[in-house]
């Protein structure tokens, strides 16, 4: 279908996982900053 599939968390380890169940991209949430990753 194409959708885009964005999972957000404080958890590094739990969200590198979400690119395993489909997920395109991710955002990596802290106190002090947003860092994004996804598929390549």
């Amino acid at each position: 279908m194409g959708a885009n599939v964005i999972a957000t968390g404080t958890s590094e380890d739990k969200l590198k996982n979400t690119l395993d169940w489909g997920a395109s991209h991710y955002l990596l949430l802290t106190k002090k900053a947003v860092s994004a990753s996804g598929r390549r």
